[in-house]
């Protein structure tokens, strides 16, 4: 069985922090995740149940290459939308404190319907998958205090991000390459 090369990183990451289960704690509000250092290969259960996280940041792995702010043209014009694809799962719509959530570069080819759920989400980055933001757009119009979307890096035209807008209208929409 193919091992899961997931991550989940907490924005203000902690070095110091408390780790359990292959979870880290970087404080009671932030949380941080290595998937493919985790014994499992998932992600714990209680992380779902958690009423206090309000920070959560999802990656395939400890990044060993930073790009300053979003990847070269280059490397989005070569990138293969084919499988894999890694489906998150519907349970992050337990977490209704969440107010920043960053599924960045995880192969997503499409968001949970439970994304909906997260009415205080303030932030959403779903920057580099491999979603159709056509198809996910009644899901993310339904997230009304977003207030930054990250959708660069995944197939969308201009009137989706049109639609988004307004939509969205107090939303700063992030779409910095198109694909379609």
């Amino acid at each position: 069985m193919q091992k899961i090369l997931i991550s989940i990183f907490l924005l203000m990451f902690n070095p110091k922090g408390i780790m359990k289960e292959g979870v880290r704690f970087a404080n009671d509000k932030s949380v941080i995740i290595t998937l493919d250092e985790l014994e499992s290969g998932k992600i714990p259960d209680s992380l779902w149940t958690s009423k206090q996280i309000i920070e959560l940041k999802i990656q395939k792995t400890r990044p060993s290459k930073i790009w300053t702010s979003h990847p070269p043209l280059s490397w989005l014009e070569n990138r293969e939308l084919e499988p894999p694809f890694w489906s998150m799962p519907e349970k992050i719509g337990n977490l209704r404190n969440l107010e920043i959530l960053i599924l960045g570069n995880l192969d997503i080819s499409e968001l949970p319907n439970s994304i909906t759920n997260l009415k205080n989400l303030e932030v959403l980055d779903i920057s580099i998958n491999k979603l159709q933001i056509s198809q996910e757009l009644n899901k993310l119009e339904k997230l009304q205090k977003l207030k930054t979307l990250i959708i660069s890096g995944n197939r969308y035209a201009v009137h989706d991000v049109e639609s988004l807008k307004e939509a969205l209208s107090h939303t700063n929409i992030e779409c910095s390459h198109e694909l379609e």
